[in-house]
């Protein structure tokens, strides 16, 4: 009996002392990510750091209004840009597991008229598919689109009205990713056309109201005014409310509890507490590139679903980044200890969230295996010669993007590289 209340006591104490750990870990974390918002004079920073089974810390840091000093709060309202998209990217995938689509259907199977352009659309039709992945062929907003900000919010169907020029197919669909937001502006409206109701009725019903999500939602609505964080420039001057003309692609208001929920049934892989919802098989298609040229020769990487791959330090993250006039935010998770994140500040300066990024994942990942890099392939000049030849980028996400250009040539003994127009003396070694 003794022993058994040693081993108790013992068990307790380790528990204990785990726990007073993470928790030392967690504040010099934060302490991290306060001295960096102070030295960019960030005015205010929300973080959620999630594991499967909840929130392990939720905080505020700074302001959410210069002018009247409110602060940064757990109930503080913000935009989360073009995670937005990996919402959207669930709500076709919920829709495809009641039965009313699948991923693989061509647009024009629903949709009798849709508001595009296609020149190879009897060969090559625009699948829904294509839309999530951003292979759809499709450049990004016109100045137009982007300059939208009515205030009374109009409808897809409206929305599609304006400039369309830019749903002009520009290369053939499914082949290469390049980022629009047009995309997920008409993979919304195939749901909409489904169900003859609106998207945002549908993701309010299946995915917001399951994971609590009150206090979510896609229009600047007189109960989150109050406890909405001003934006801001880099400089720290004011940007007023974006009314985005495609809500689908980066509209939502959210706040840090409910992101935090959002970020953890993605982690139990479309399970929130006793309630899936979206099924396993649907968070792996989410996190699966399928559509890409790469991805059809096995180069599974990339962007999936609304949800993209990275490695930090040799550990792989799945998540999303956003940006919307003056709030920039990110999320991520790995499923190699079932830890994520959700980060978010009120000012557009994309290298500060960068680096608080890189502590918090580096935080993560403190704990796990480390990874040793393999060796670097060595090819040999035969196989080497197969890829000498001029490379000419394809896709262009604005029209006035120029398009890159890569030169490998070989002098018989060496491989070298020449991007763009530089001069040979510039050439890159890239074999022996």
């Amino acid at each position: 009996m003794r022993l058994l209340i040693l081993a108790v006591l013992l068990l307790t104490s380790l528990c204990a002392y785990s726990q007073d750990n993470r928790d030392f870990e967690i504040k010099r974390l934060v302490d991290a990510i306060e001295a960096k918002r102070i030295k960019d004079e960030i005015p205010g920073v929300g973080i959620a750091l999630v594991s499967d089974s909840g929130p392990l810390w939720i905080g505020a840091l700074g302001l959410a209004d210069i002018d009247s000093k409110r602060t940064f709060t757990e109930n503080t309202v913000f935009r989360i840009g073009s995670i937005t998209k990996t919402f959207t990217a669930l709500a076709l995938l919920r829709l495809q597991e009641q039965g009313a689509i699948k991923l693989n259907d061509e647009v024009r199977q629903h949709v009798p008229s849709p508001p595009y352009e296609n020149p190879w659309e009897r060969k090559s039709p625009l699948r829904i598919v294509y839309l999530l992945e951003q292979t759809a062929g499709l450049r990004d907003l016109s100045e137009e689109e982007f300059s939208h900000n009515q205030s009374d919010p109009i409808s897809l169907q409206d929305a599609f009205k304006v400039h369309p020029e830019s749903r002009i197919i520009k290369w053939k669909p499914g082949l290469h990713h390049s980022y629009s937001n047009i995309s997920p502006a008409i993979a919304a409206y195939v749901l909409e056309e489904v169900t003859q109701g609106t998207f945002e009725d549908y993701v309010g019903e299946e995915i917001f109201k399951p994971l609590g999500m009150k206090r979510s939602t896609f229009f600047l609505t007189d109960d989150i005014r109050p406890d909405l964080a001003a934006a801001y420039t880099k400089e720290g001057e004011s940007i007023p409310y974006w009314h985005m003309i495609y809500r689908p692609f980066g509209a939502i208001n959210s706040t840090l509890p409910e992101m935090s929920r959002f970020v953890q049934m993605l982690i139990n892989k479309g399970k929130y507490k006793d309630r899936a919802i979206v099924t396993p098989a649907s968070i792996e298609q989410m996190e699966t590139v399928s559509t890409t040229l790469a991805a059809r020769h096995g180069l599974h990487y990339g962007y999936g679903l609304g949800n993209y791959q990275w490695y930090q330090n040799g550990h792989l993250f799945h998540g999303h980044g956003g940006e919307a006039h003056g709030y920039i935010s990110h999320f991520g998770y790995t499923r190699e200890n079932n830890l994520g994140y959700f980060l978010i500040m009120n000012s557009a300066h994309s290298d500060a969230l960068q680096e608080m990024r890189t502590l918090i994942e580096n935080w993560i990942v403190s704990d796990a295996k480390k990874i040793v890099p393999p060796n670097a392939a060595q090819l040999k000049q035969a196989e080497l010669a197969k890829i000498i030849g001029k490379y000419e980028q394809v896709t262009k996400r604005f029209p006035e993007d120029k398009n890159s250009q890569l030169l490998i040539l070989t002098d018989g003994n060496n491989v070298y590289a020449q991007i763009d127009d530089a001069s040979l003396d510039t050439l890159i070694p890239i074999a022996n």
